[in-house]
């Protein structure tokens, strides 16, 4: 009867968190790879990103496209690093969180910048729900891996809470990593309350 119940415990961790490689690469890679090739057309057709940011001049459409434009090379990295960092974690670890993180992680920071009428390009709003979604579930688990997670990319991505406050370099729209920050831990929280 134990026995029984052991094992069906174990078929179903395994159920729940069987994610084959190849699906974390397309989770990782898919989106990353929508970024350079915009980066690339933008870069060789010379499109003005000043008539795409994010700002209600632009029209209610620069909610997405300012996020997906990027300023320069080192712009954009500066966003891959972090996608490529937590996308294969979520994708592996909270597959069932993966859309709901990407979406709000996109969606409400850009929204917010609408709404404050301040116009900005870049998804690093996305990068830090992101991350601050992989430290909050990851810290606030009962699941040893995902603590470990959570507690590393706390060392080693702490440092971007400084780009969430007035102290940010000027010309970053710091209000959106806010925005990306809280949806990040809620989101985070979230998923420790709801099955993995």
């Amino acid at each position: 009867m134990l026995l029984t119940k052991f094992l069906n415990k174990i078929k179903m961790i395994n159920k729940e968190t069987r994610v084959s490689g190849v699906e974390v690469c397309i989770r990782t890679l898919f989106p990353v790879l929508m970024l350079w090739i915009v980066f690339a057309l933008q870069a060789y057709s010379e499109i003005d990103i000043t008539i795409f940011s994010t700002h209600r001049s632009n029209g209610v459409w620069s909610i997405i496209t300012g996020p997906i434009l990027h300023e320069n090379i080192s712009h954009i990295l500066g966003n891959t690093v972090p996608m490529l960092v937590c996308l294969p974690i979520i994708a592996r670890y909270y597959k069932q969180h993966y859309h709901s993180v990407l979406s709000f992680g996109f969606i409400i920071p850009s929204v917010l910048i609408y709404i404050l009428e301040m116009p900005a390009i870049g998804i690093s709003g996305l990068g830090y729900a992101l991350v601050f979604f992989v430290i909050s579930a990851g810290m606030f688990s009962e699941d040893k891996t995902r603590f470990i997670i959570g507690v590393s990319a706390m060392f080693f991505y702490g440092g971007l809470l400084k780009g969430a406050t007035t102290l940010a370099e000027n010309g970053i729209a710091w209000q959106a990593h806010v925005a990306g920050l809280i949806v990040g831990v809620l989101l985070g929280i979230l998923s420790i309350k709801i099955k993995k």
